[in-house]
């Protein structure tokens, strides 16, 4: 009976030491699976960190676009005026037409970047108090 005993408490020890080993396991998958879980939401964060720089720095170069447009329509518009006070056959006017085609090239790349709505903006407000400037005082007044 003796040996009996004896290889029950050997099974108890081997069933213990099973179960702790097997929490070990357990322990051990848990804490590869957090792991794996905490990289992931590194790797997340690395690629959301990214996406915002990008979207800051598009945001930045559009309003760099604009505001170079706004200036490029100024350039225009001045141009325009200064062509239309001048007698074609002098160089004057054809320096200004040369002004005038180095600049709508250069609105052309902007176009490119920029949405036709805040381009039409811009125009409007850079060229409409150039224009009315233009116009001769008795059109403005328009009493009955």
């Amino acid at each position: 009976m003796h040996d009996a005993d004896k290889t029950r408490e050997q099974l108890i020890h081997e069933v213990i030491a099973l179960r702790q080993r097997n929490a070990e396991l357990e322990a051990a998958q848990v804490n590869t699976h957090q792991e794996g879980a905490e990289e992931q939401r590194l790797r997340l964060e690395r690629c959301l960190r990214q996406s915002q720089k990008m979207e800051a720095f598009g945001t930045l170069a559009g309003g760099i676009a604009h505001d170079f447009n706004n200036i490029l329509t100024a350039i225009i518009g001045y141009t325009q005026l200064a062509i239309d006070d001048i007698p074609p056959h002098e160089l004057a006017w054809q320096r200004l037409q040369d002004i005038l085609t180095a600049s709508y090239r250069a609105q052309r790349l902007v176009q490119q970047r920029l949405p036709l709505r805040l381009l039409r903006q811009a125009r409007l407000k850079v060229l409409l108090p150039a224009l009315l400037r233009r116009l001769p005082n008795r059109s403005l007044n328009m009493k009955s």
